[in-house]
């Protein structure tokens, strides 16, 4: 019942902290549930039985009116008024926490740079789950630790005369020893205990100490009862082992609240102090001397802190600090790890409460050591100016260009170009400037002659900020450069050089191929007169030269020199011609590849020259593929892209589409050499032709795709052979010839009117699509069982969209 009771009262205080003010559960008030044994299924369980039952804003009224929970000592102030007070004032609590002083004008600037630090310095070293204080206890026991009841104590002889005794110590704060009967040590030391025994023993046993030796070892320790009170977060008396440390029972109750003092934690025995813990003597200092061992009755009293002060800005730990009396600028800064590098160290700011008005104070370095810090005194420390007092920049047409110090040895233009190596000789020598920042942090320019400054004839004086800037010849020029293009090895843009001439640049450009004509070399020159005012609409001036196999020109064009943005050109010969080749596969008298040796060679010639076809040739099922340009390849893929899914058109790979089918008729070709049915042959051109097959395929949405042997029919007649359409057939079958040609159904009236059939064709039916129509895919997938019809698919790829 009370640990229920005690949910009621967190849950309370969660719904009321997250419905009313939209934050996060407090976390310490979830190690105070957890430290009492509540577990997180059971806070889960409270809190959405709380969130059942929620009606608005009633919740919060409904906990209050129905618990009556007085004010309890051993909680903090935030959770005994987040219980007791009303909604209003706890709603104006909540609002004056959150706000404080920081409202006022006079924060403005310190509450805009840095928001007020969460988390006092230190106050997170007992609060973390992951690190524990409980005492080591499988270390020897130190000889100094004073037995007391119920330590359990190993009496060991051994020797020649041998005994282990194992006791307890008794409320009479004795042990009993075989023959030697009750003995008092409690109040003893270990060290104590073992001396006063063995003197025991040796009274009954003349071997102890010569013969017999005598251990004495403390088994089981006792647990001690320790009172921790104050501004902790679960206060109470604790059972801890004997050995445990001010830290430990600090750990258990689970730290200190938000007012505890940690630097003056104190320890009581027998109504006298004996210890006052300043906790960041050990997180600075290391020092664990004020770290006792705890003794049974200790009282750990933590106090209400006296004095809290922040610190922002550029502090390497800017955080929350408790500060003791009389503790100044220099302490806090201390604890706060010392400035950055970039920080303004010669003078902070204060930020201080005061009774009627805050105040802003700024302090020197100086007085450091002599300003107390108070409570409420906020520090802010300014970062230091990024400016310089002393900088020089020079760049440009200077040996060594940069930033340079302003002293004696560079306060004058002259002697800075001096101490930056000198000018280059490609420096304009004319005109240079200086770009100064005025004291307003505008910019003027100051124009100077750099010969006259190096010469003496001028100087000028500089200032802080000044950047020279001396120009190149180069600089000030747009960038020349000549184009050549042609019959060259690697046509260029090519950078312009003084008294370059055709020849160079072709050089530049690799050499001439062999493809370069000799007797033409054109140049085409940009028109430029700055000073003309009138208009011509003549575009540039055209030069043709003749040129020698050794890159020499002839003799009118040896003094010709390229300018800037001349245009080269190198034609390509007219008797020059790259052998050509077909191929003739399949049936003919000597298949093969052949060079065509006139431009003009048809389908007909290669035919005779192949010898002709074999008794088995089917000439009306010949067909012509033919690698694909890139011109080709570009339209293949538009097309593709519109008429199939974009799902297809997706999937299309242009390194697939490397060559096409032509629809030939070779038995018309052959009857008509270089008649209208003849084709004229291209490099790459592949003739085929087949061996007659009177095999009939049907593929796509039938029923039964398979092979019929052609007897003549109609295609109604080999659809019905394979089964019929299926229900997503469209109805409009098209034929593929074994030349590579397409017929598809056309529509005459009210009438369709079927290709007619071939021996060797294939018969396609698509699948409805409302869009796209048949999917490439579709297709695919449908003749990838009938290999017969490998051949077309790359076909059917093309043909469909000529």
């Amino acid at each position: 019942m009370k640990i229920n009771k005690f949910i009621i009262i967190l849950i309370s205080i969660l719904t009321v902290s997250s419905s009313l003010f939209a934050q996060d559960i407090d976390p310490d008030l979830l190690l105070k549930a957890k430290m009492l044994g509540i577990t997180e299924e059971q806070i889960k369980e409270q809190i959405g039985a709380a969130k059942n039952n929620e009606t608005g804003s009633s919740t919060y009224t409904d906990y209050m009116d129905k618990s009556s929970i007085p004010y309890n000592p051993r909680i903090s102030d935030t959770t005994n008024n987040s219980i007791s007070a009303n909604k209003n004032n706890l709603m104006a609590e909540y609002l004056s926490n959150q706000n404080g002083s920081y409202t006022d004008k006079q924060f403005a600037e310190f509450n805009k740079i840095n928001r007020k630090p969460s988390l006092i310095y230190g106050q997170d070293m007992f609060r973390n789950g992951d690190i524990t204080y409980e005492p080591n206890l499988n270390i020897p026991i130190p000889t100094d630790y004073i037995l007391s009841i119920g330590d359990e104590l190993v009496v060991n002889v051994w020797g020649d005369s041998e005994v282990i005794v194992r006791e307890s110590i008794s409320p009479d704060g004795l042990i009993t020893i075989p023959n030697l009967g009750p003995i008092n040590v409690n109040g003893m030391t270990v060290k104590a205990a073992t001396n006063y025994i063995k003197t025991k023993l040796s009274k009954i046993d003349q071997t102890i100490g010569t013969t017999s030796q005598v251990m004495l070892s403390v088994g089981q320790i006792r647990g001690i009862k320790v009172n921790i009170t104050g501004e902790v977060t679960i206060p109470g008396i604790y059972t801890v082992p004997s050995l445990a440390t001010l830290f430990h029972i600090l750990h258990i109750s689970g730290g200190t609240t938000d007012l505890g003092d940690l630097r003056n934690i104190e320890v009581f025995r027998n109504s006298k102090k004996v210890a006052d813990m300043d906790l960041y003597n050990y997180i600075n200092n290391g020092d664990i001397s004020s770290n006792i061992t705890l003794r049974d009755g200790d009282v750990v009293v933590v106090p209400p802190f006296k004095i809290k002060a922040i610190v922002a800005g550029a502090v390497k730990r800017p955080m929350q600090y408790l500060m003791k009396t009389n503790e100044s600028i220099s302490t806090l800064i201390e604890f706060a790890a010392g400035f950055k590098d970039d920080a303004y160290k010669n003078r902070i700011k204060i930020f201080k409460k005061g009774l009627e008005y805050n105040e802003v104070v700024s302090v020197n370095s100086a007085d450091f050591d002599k300003i107390i810090i108070n409570d409420g005194d906020s520090i802010f420390v300014e970062l230091a100016k990024t400016e310089f007092n002393n900088i020089l920049k020079i760049n440009g047409a200077i040996w060594y260009p940069g930033d340079f110090q302003l002293n004696e040895n560079t306060n004058t233009l002259s002697k800075l170009i001096e101490y930056a190596g000198g000018l280059k000789g490609s420096a304009f020598s004319k005109s240079a400037i200086i770009e100064r920042r005025n004291d307003d942090y505008t910019t003027s320019i100051i124009n100077f002659n750099p010969t006259d400054i190096v010469t003496g004839k001028s100087n000028i004086e500089l200032k802080n900020y000044d950047n020279v800037y001396i120009p190149t010849v180069v600089s000030l020029q747009e960038e020349f450069n000549i184009i050549i293009y042609g019959e060259v090895n690697t046509p260029d843009t090519i950078a312009y050089r003084e008294g370059m001439r055709i020849e160079d640049a072709i050089i530049l450009a690799g050499g001439l191929k062999e493809s370069a004509s000799l007797s033409i070399i054109d140049i085409s020159r940009r028109l430029n007169d700055n000073e003309s005012t009138d208009y011509t609409d003549k575009k540039s001036e055209e030069f043709s030269f003749w040129i020698n196999e050794d890159l020499s020109l002839t003799t009118d064009s040896k003094n010709f020199l390229l300018k800037p943005y001349d245009i080269v050109i190198v034609r390509k010969s007219p008797q020059y011609k790259e052998q050509t080749t077909v191929t003739i596969n399949g049936e003919v008298l000597m298949p093969g590849r052949y060079t065509i040796e006139v431009e003009a060679t048809y389908l007909s010639d290669i035919i005779k020259i192949a010898k002709g076809s074999t008794p088995n040739a089917y000439i009306k099922g010949a067909n012509l593929s033919r690698r694909s340009t890139e011109n080709h390849i570009t339209s293949t893929v538009t097309k593709l892209q519109k008429a199939t899914s974009e799902e297809d058109a997706e999937a299309i790979d242009t390194s697939n589409i490397s060559g096409y089918s032509v629809a030939i008729d070779l038995e018309k070709a052959l009857l008509s050499p270089h008649g209208k049915d003849d084709v004229l042959l291209q490099e790459g051109d592949i003739i085929t032709i087949p061996r007659f097959s009177n095999i009939v395929n049907t593929i796509g949405a039938v029923y039964y795709p398979n092979a019929t042997i052609h007897k003549g029919t109609k295609l109604k007649q080999y659809i019905q052979n394979s089964g019929g359409y299926t229900k997503k057939a469209r109805k409009r079958p098209f034929v593929i010839y074994k030349n590579g040609s397409v017929k598809a159904t056309k529509i005459a009236l009210f009438f369709k009117v079927y290709p007619k059939i071939e021996p060797g064709c294939l018969i396609v039916v698509p699948i409805k699509s409302p869009k796209e129509g048949m999917s490439i895919a579709e297709i695919i997938s449908m003749t990838s069982s009938a290999t017969s019809v490998a051949a077309s698919i790359g076909t059917l790829g093309v043909s469909l969209f000529k």
